[in-house]
């Protein structure tokens, strides 16, 4: 008994950091059972609000650090644009890249005495996707976030041959011979930094040579039409226009809305209540008569809150998602004109 409320007490105190509960702290301090582990639990607060603290010190060092013109973050990953007119390393005239902003933050966590598995990953793009998604909370930089993470088992930041052909099984997107075709073409060789400052043996390249970076990973899944940044409108109400509307492959669509449901589903029970549907509504500027009917309908008929089809059902409904199979040239790709449906 008493670890069972040690362990709640400390996804209480993780859960405060969130906001979640706090109302409800005094109800669980009276509580006879709970009241030796209050103490603890203020003082999992504390650290655990110092820590929060000393993360987003960290990645506003990073954000303002010189040489980058914008970052998002998502999860644990720092998503750089750098500035065009960035200096150039020394050798070779070669951009230092990612590395570089990484040994950054390595330098400001041993300062600032942050553990080494909180500092963000750094991955450089040449631009932000779909920059008109970022008005959202999962933007098409999500979508391909989600993806690569799914791809990127190992999670060492890049791509391999063997998790790539895995990733196309699973999804069917390609045939093992068709992966191992797609994934040669749109790798990119590593740059002389990265072979130059590498933690691995600089004469042993036989990963990295075949290995593919979230560039790379973007370029292929933007081109192939997985999925998309368009414009929709909600089916049923031809005046109604959601704030953005996104193409999602059907065959990664499962993978993509389960992060996008996670998101409104804070207390993490597979349903969104109201509160959460009035967020979500107002996030995406829904039109009313199209998401209304449905949370209407499954309040009605299970007297519950909305669940992950439901959430598929509302989003397409809305116009803000459709589904189906992409228009491509690329091997694997059907041309089959995208659908609605649910």
């Amino acid at each position: 008994m008493a670890s069972h409320i040690g362990r709640t007490a400390t996804v209480f105190a993780q859960r405060w950091t969130k906001g979640v509960h706090r109302a409800d702290f005094k109800a669980f301090c009276g509580l006879s059972a709970w009241r030796p582990h209050c103490v603890r639990v203020q003082n999992l607060i504390l650290a655990c609000q110092q820590r929060s603290f000393s993360v987003e010190q960290l990645k506003q060092s990073l954000a303002l650090h010189p040489e980058v013109l914008r970052c998002v973050f998502i999860e644990n990953v720092a998503y750089v644009v750098r500035k065009e007119d960035a200096p150039k390393a020394t050798i070779l005239d070669d951009s230092v890249g990612d590395w570089e902003l990484e040994k950054h933050l390595m330098r400001k966590a041993t300062d600032w005495r942050i553990p080494q598995n909180l500092v963000p990953q750094v991955r450089v793009l040449d631009d932000l996707p779909g920059p008109e998604s970022f008005v959202v909370p999962f933007s098409l930089l999500h979508m391909l976030h989600v993806l690569f993470q799914e791809v990127d088992a190992s999670r060492n930041n890049h791509i391999c041959l063997g998790e790539f052909i895995d990733f196309c099984k699973r999804s069917q997107l390609f045939t093992a011979d068709e992966a191992s075709q797609v994934f040669l073409s749109k790798r990119s060789m590593p740059t002389t930094s990265e072979i130059l400052f590498s933690e691995n043996d600089i004469f042993n390249l036989n990963e990295s040579d075949r290995a593919m970076k979230f560039n790379d990973f973007q370029q292929l899944i933007l081109e192939a039409g997985i999925i998309d940044f368009t414009s929709f409108r909600a089916i049923g109400d031809p005046l109604g226009t959601p704030l953005v509307s996104f193409f999602v492959d059907e065959r990664v669509l499962q993978m993509i809305l389960t992060h996008w449901f996670a998101i409104y589903d804070e207390d993490q029970d597979g349903q969104l209540q109201l509160e959460d549907y009035a967020r979500l509504v107002a996030d995406y500027q829904l039109p009313l008569t199209a998401a209304d009917e449905i949370y209407t309908r499954v309040v009605k008929e299970r007297l519950a809150g909305l669940d992950l089809m439901d959430f598929q059902s509302l989003l397409v409904k809305s116009g803000v998602l459709a589904t189906g199979a992409p228009w491509s040239n690329m091997p694997g790709m059907f041309p089959d004109e995208p659908c609605n449906a649910c």
